[in-house]
């Protein structure tokens, strides 16, 4: 439900402080968010809008990635690491990385490639799907297959000038 700004005489009421803050306590949250959008000078703490969700930046210094787990980001220490020793690179499946094995293979019978999306490989249609309707190729460039204009053959001399 949403409330349209009092106008009028009962405007002058909407500006005591006293008066929004005992309004606030007998009606609901709408009523007074509708009276903040038409009073401009004194806003109550209930009338301001909340506090945006901010995510947590990784606590190195000059990194503003997202934090992972313990105050880092993937680069800086956060996250799992892989399990073969002496390797520091971040796990991606079955506890290591993916040089040691931690990508999942292609679900087509005797294909040994690693998967790229939706458990399939690049030549099994592994990547994004092309955005043409009934259309079950993989998109290149642009969201679209090769057959619905998303990868370039040739770029013609009069357009490079």
């Amino acid at each position: 439900m949403t409330m349209t700004p009092m106008t009028g005489p009962l405007d002058s009421l909407a500006r005591d402080l006293e008066i929004v803050e005992l309004l606030a306590t007998v009606f609901s949250d709408e009523y007074t968010q509708g009276v903040a959008s038409s009073s401009s000078t004194n806003q109550t703490s209930a009338t301001l809008p909340p506090e945006t969700r901010r995510r947590r930046a990784c606590q190195t210094d000059g990194c503003h990635r997202t934090i992972v787990s313990k105050g880092c980001c993937i680069r800086h220490g956060g996250g799992k690491r892989c399990q073969v020793a002496l390797c520091d690179k971040g796990a991606k499946h079955n506890g290591v990385c993916w040089k040691h094995g931690g990508s999942r293979i292609c679900k087509r019978d005797e294909c040994s490639n690693h998967s790229k999306a939706r458990g399939l490989c690049w030549t099994h249609g592994g990547g994004k799907p092309c955005a043409t309707l009934e259309c079950s190729r993989t998109s290149l460039q642009g969201g679209h297959c090769w057959a619905h204009g998303g990868g370039t053959y040739y770029t013609p001399l009069a357009l490079l000038t």
